[in-house]
């Protein structure tokens, strides 16, 4: 369990090597450094993933490294740090919460398909990529395929297919 001595910490490391942004998919934390020591650390308190930034072609520039906290884990860690940061960082934080709370959730989230029908027991269908799908939904999709492509060889019946020659 992370110590409040911890948060603070963390509060100051990312007040001058952090930043607070909604990129994609949802809110991102991410501070990036030379020294790797620091990112570990935090990468301990609230996990996240830690990599190495691109090298550079300068033979001076000494190799850095990134962490980043994606998602709402990110929105979390913003929520209790928000009261501990400066008025600038505040913003950021408040914007990036701002942007994510407008948008809708993920599509794992959802209770309704885009045409209304509640996504719950018989009539939910998980595609192979783990996406929830909407099986009216789906046979409405291939009526209106089929409708759309009547000669498609995949759906003759046997007794259309008496060849003349």
């Amino acid at each position: 369990m992370i110590s409040l001595k911890d948060i603070y910490w963390a509060a100051g490391f990312l007040e001058g090597e952090g930043s607070f942004t909604y990129h994609g998919t949802g809110p991102l934390v991410s501070a990036g450094q030379v020294q790797k020591e620091p990112l570990l650390r935090l990468q301990k308190f609230v996990r996240g993933s830690l990599r190495p930034k691109a090298k550079s072609s300068n033979p001076r520039v000494q190799p850095a490294w990134r962490w980043a906290l994606p998602s709402s884990r990110a929105a979390g860690l913003m929520m209790t740090l928000y009261s501990l940061m400066s008025p600038g960082r505040k913003l950021q934080i408040y914007n990036t919460l701002k942007v994510w709370r407008s948008h809708p959730p993920h599509g794992r989230y959802k209770k309704h398909c885009s045409r209304g029908h509640l996504l719950l027991g018989p009539n939910l269908y998980f595609n192979p990529n783990g996406r929830p799908q909407c099986k009216k939904c789906i046979k409405i999709r291939t009526e209106e395929w089929r409708q759309k492509h009547p000669r498609s060889r995949r759906f003759i019946s046997k007794s259309q297919l008496a060849f003349e020659f």
